[in-house]
């Protein structure tokens, strides 16, 4: 018979995350009918050269609340897409670019090339000096014009060096 534990981690492993997320979401929106509104006083001070808002100690106080219901939890979704939208497409763009990198092997093919041309450096490596691994990374990110993975690029790399 499975302990509480195991039907507690199978019944958390079925449910999806975009579900615990929406149901946060309605949560919060029923404590701010809940909740109290409040705000601090702020000040602006100079911190090497960089304006910095910071919060006047007990300065706290009550603001009339702005409780959130069902349509402004529904559109607060629509709002972040929206506001997020040049952040979402440089990042698919990045991961698209990624992707091509990969899946057209550019990375497998840079490396290969490097070790061609630097044998003696991999006989190097391949005898124990482990700090010329640093100097393949740096071969291989010029080649590819600074668009491999760093952490998919060393793991390659090893793979490749080892043997």
């Amino acid at each position: 018979m499975p302990t509480f534990r195991e039907r507690l981690v199978t019944v958390m492993g079925n449910i999806s995350p975009l579900v615990v997320l929406f149901f946060l979401c309605v949560l919060f929106s029923l404590l701010t009918f809940v909740i109290p509104g409040g705000a601090f006083e702020r000040k602006t001070i100079d911190v090497m050269g960089h304006a910095r808002s910071i919060v006047v100690p007990g300065s706290f106080h009550y603001v009339p609340s702005v409780p959130q219901g069902f349509s402004e939890l529904w559109t607060v979704f629509m709002r972040g897409a929206i506001e997020a939208a040049d952040r979402s497409f440089v990042i698919l763009l990045s991961a698209g670019a990624m992707t091509a990198v990969i899946a057209t092997g550019a990375i497998d093919a840079a490396i290969d090339d490097i070790m061609g041309k630097n044998a003696d450096k991999v006989a190097e490596y391949r005898g124990g000096k482990d700090k010329l691994l640093g100097f393949f990374v740096g071969q291989v990110m010029k080649a590819t014009g600074g668009k491999a993975n760093p952490a998919l690029l060393n793991e390659r790399l090893k793979a490749k060096l080892a043997g």
